[in-house]
């Protein structure tokens, strides 16, 4: 299955970092997987999150996947999986508390989007 796509982000007007990030992954000839993230503006470190979040969710929607877990519950497992390690950097570090992040991600696989 080849996929064509294209990606551009912007920070806006307010801001003066990026706080987005977004990942493709190619998991097999048939299956891939898109994540976009955009750390929470306003909250501190919104692009720690964002990365943190993103690189969490594709270590272990790899590994779950590897392992024949059927695509929802690999994302549904990596989504907990991320949320968790966001919120642990965030208690465990005084300079990220209150850091969050917006987070979409995409398996495409034939005849199917998840």
């Amino acid at each position: 299955m080849k996929i064509n796509f294209f990606g551009k982000s912007d920070i806006g007007r307010v801001r003066g970092t990026n706080e987005d990030y977004r990942s493709h992954v190619k998991i097999c000839d048939q299956e891939h997987l898109f994540i976009i993230a955009d750390g929470m503006g306003g909250h501190q470190a919104g692009e720690v999150a964002s990365k943190l979040g993103t690189s969490t969710f594709t270590r272990n929607y790899i590994k779950t996947r590897k392992e024949g877990w059927k695509i929802e519950k690999s994302m549904l497992f990596s989504l907990t999986k991320a949320n968790s390690s966001i919120l642990k950097k965030a208690e465990s570090d005084p300079q990220k508390r209150g850091m969050g992040t917006t987070f979409t991600a995409l398996v495409l696989s034939p005849k199917k989007a998840n």
